[in-house]
């Protein structure tokens, strides 16, 4: 007995809704559509364009970060259209890292963000071909680009993720040294304003029983007196900062006002003590009665110079400390 055959179904049926309960599934859906990295690299270069709209002031660190992702978002995307990866374990996992990293960018954690960025740009190596590992080795390096058809592209692969890791852990460890040292810098600024402030009280008080004649026997010559201490300050940093090649690295991760308000509290306060010691009666050279007193203070302004001197040797014990760092790491 043979099986009964349905009639074909009408137009009617055929655009008739569906049943509750069945799965329906969008005509796009039939066809081949972009991969999940594809994706995630569209939002999240498109989430970049918009993140700055809500970082109040970014600073240059922030700015970099927001650059360098953007640039490995792009580089990923490549990769993909040219080994036909979009479902690689690798690219899925570092599009994944540069999210978090664009997140950790908004909410202003850029200590997070790069080193989500550095882990996303290790993953990236997974899916380098020969050249793209040679570029890479070269970039790293500092060296001249080498390339080499017969050279095993495992043991490449390897060795540019060795160099790359080891990057990684250098370029994390100045960062971490130079917050610290920054964050070291604000604590003394903030302590200069602080003498500064008690000075203005100390004055206010003993003022009564001090010289007419003297610059700091009252409140309204010591603010004198401290005022044009910062005004040369500020001159001298103005005269010689374009000169200057000092803080490019601290500056990254430093409020650059932090450093601004430790250059002029630190000219002010030595000023200050410059027109202190003068009228301690420990020379009779030099008259420093009144208004003769503010041509040194002004002086002792241009005493921030020595601001650059500790910048130095910030940046300088960082990049120590982060190349010890990595001979650790290789022992």
């Amino acid at each position: 007995m043979s099986e009964p055959t349905l009639p074909p179904p009408t137009v009617s049926e055929e655009l008739a809704p569906p049943s509750p309960g069945t799965m329906v599934l969008a005509p796009d859906a039939m066809q081949p559509g972009p991969s999940t990295a594809a994706v995630m690299t569209t939002e999240l270069v498109s989430g970049l364009r918009t993140v700055r709209r809500h970082l109040s002031r970014p600073s240059a660190s922030e700015g970099f970060l927001r650059t360098e992702l953007t640039i490995s978002a792009r580089q990923i995307e490549s990769l993909i259209q040219a080994n036909d990866a979009a479902d690689e374990p690798w690219a899925v996992a570092a599009m994944s890292l540069l999210h978090d990293a664009a997140a950790a960018l908004e909410q202003g954690r850029i200590t997070d963000g790069w080193q989500l960025l550095r882990a996303a740009r290790l993953e990236i190596v997974e899916g380098m071909d020969r050249r793209g590992l040679a570029v890479e080795m070269s970039n790293l390096t500092g060296g001249d680009l080498a390339l080499d058809d017969d050279a095993d592209i495992e043991r490449l692969r390897t060795r540019v993720w060795a160099v790359r890791q080891t990057k990684n852990t250098y370029d994390a460890e100045v960062e971490r040294r130079m917050f610290e040292a920054g964050r070291g810098l604000a604590h003394r600024a903030w302590l200069l304003f602080g003498v500064i402030v008690m000075g203005a009280i100390g004055v206010l008080v003993v003022s009564p029983a001090s010289e007419s004649d003297d610059a700091l026997g009252s409140l309204s010559g010591y603010l004198a007196t401290v005022g044009l201490a910062i005004t040369g300050a500020a001159v001298s940093h103005m005269l010689f900062s374009r000169n200057s090649t000092r803080a490019t690295a601290l500056s990254d991760v430093v409020n650059p006002l932090y450093i601004l308000m430790l250059r002029l509290t630190f000219g002010g306060v030595v000023g200050l003590l410059v027109v202190v010691l003068l009228q301690a009666d420990i020379q009779n050279l030099v008259n420093v009665a009144g208004v003769a007193a503010y041509p040194w203070a002004i002086l002792g302004g241009f005493a921030e110079r020595y601001v650059d001197r500790v910048i130095d040797r910030t940046e300088t014990d960082a990049t120590t400390a982060a190349s010890e760092a990595c001979r650790a790491g290789k022992t």
